[in-house]
């Protein structure tokens, strides 16, 4: 009978590994501590590689220990499973920003990850921790990205945080986990800027609402009545949310109501009727219903509109877009019937859009 060695060695034999990694580091720089104030991530690595290679001798990682380039996660890997991320700090606290949110680089097979963090400035210090056990938080450079705190109690992960395991987390589109998340704890007035989804779209450049073309223009203003019914409203805080969405898109203004509403009020005829006295922002969304339509069902998603309508979405998703207007538009408008006439005039204009 043959016997196959395990190809994964126990996770105490790599602990064990790590530990005599991290205290070899220590008196290391102990001893020359000149050395290790000169270092950076990139040197520190090597010099990491090159110690587990000293203390693999004879066992079973003995000849596995691999620095990966060009930017993958983790920086170092074990027997194709065990993984070391090495990051470093001049100052003298244990944080820092950690990798993405996404992996997107983690190497394939990787499963178990420890984070090596290595306090270059006097006393220099090093901490090797499991990767997961370190995450506190998730900030926001050009992607999200953990938040790295070396002094976490159990139970202050950013895992801990959402209620979610790590290995659950980072399988299944962890960005959308974190989207979600954030949407949970968010406070009135707050909106997470940074979205990530494949169909929300966001600008390099922040722009003023004033200075883009007509065209551009009118398609923003139709993406932000059909996501806010609460515009054809007569609250005062009716562009609080608009706003949010629109600085999360690039775009700031410092007046939105002058592209909104501004403008009095106007004089409408409709089914042989003449309505005097009625809000500017009915002519202006009239204007776009040519837009209106396809916006709803083509450009946004289920999950956007779901968001902000906060309700399920229904398979015709203008009529329950002109529902929504009709209760927001109630008090504000009066006596006009403002869902008939859209109606009608997306009979004359939209069909076929749908």
């Amino acid at each position: 009978m043959v016997v196959l060695e395990n190809p994964v060695p126990p996770i105490e034999d790599f602990q064990f590994l790590i530990s005599q990694m991290t205290e070899t580091l220590r008196s290391d720089s102990k001893k020359d501590p000149c050395k290790y104030l000169d270092l950076g991530g990139t040197k520190l690595e090597d010099v990491t590689v090159d110690i587990l290679k000293y203390h693999a001798r004879g066992t079973c990682f003995d000849g596995s220990i691999v620095k990966w380039s060009g930017g993958r996660f983790p920086d170092i890997v074990a027997k194709d499973y065990y993984g070391i991320e090495v990051k470093t700090s001049k100052s003298p606290n244990w944080t820092s920003t950690g990798s993405s949110v996404a992996e997107g680089t983690r190497v394939a097979g990787v499963e178990r990850i420890f984070m090596l963090f290595g306090k270059l400035c006097d006393p220099i210090d090093f901490i090797c921790k499991p990767y997961e056990e370190c995450l506190s938080d998730v900030v926001v450079t050009h992607s999200p990205r953990y938040l790295i705190n070396m002094r976490l109690e159990a139970g202050e992960t950013i895992f801990d945080k959402m209620k979610i395991p790590y290995d659950e987390m980072r399988i299944d589109n962890p960005i959308q986990k974190v989207l979600d998340y954030y949407r949970k704890i968010q406070k009135d007035g707050q909106r997470p800027w940074w979205l990530g989804g494949e169909d929300e779209r966001s600008n390099f450049f922040i722009t003023d609402f004033s200075q883009i073309n007509v065209d551009e223009k009118k398609r923003i203003m139709s993406e932000s009545f059909c996501l806010f019914p609460e515009l054809l409203g007569g609250n005062g805080d009716k562009y609080k949310r608009l706003m949010l969405y629109l600085v999360s898109k690039g775009y700031v203004s410092a007046s939105l109501r002058d592209h909104f509403s501004a403008g009095g009020t106007v004089l409408l005829n409709f089914e042989g009727k003449e309505y005097s006295g009625v809000p500017q922002v009915v002519k202006r969304i009239a204007d776009l219903m040519d837009l209106i339509p396809n916006v709803l069902m083509n450009e946004l998603t289920e999950a956007e509109l779901s968001y902000y309508w906060e309700t399920s979405i229904n398979s015709d998703r203008f009529s329950q877009w002109l529902d929504l207007i009709d209760i927001a538009s109630k008090k504000y408008i009066g006596g006009f019937p403002l869902k008939n006439y859209l109606e009608w005039i997306y009979g004359q204009r939209g069909k076929g859009q749908r």
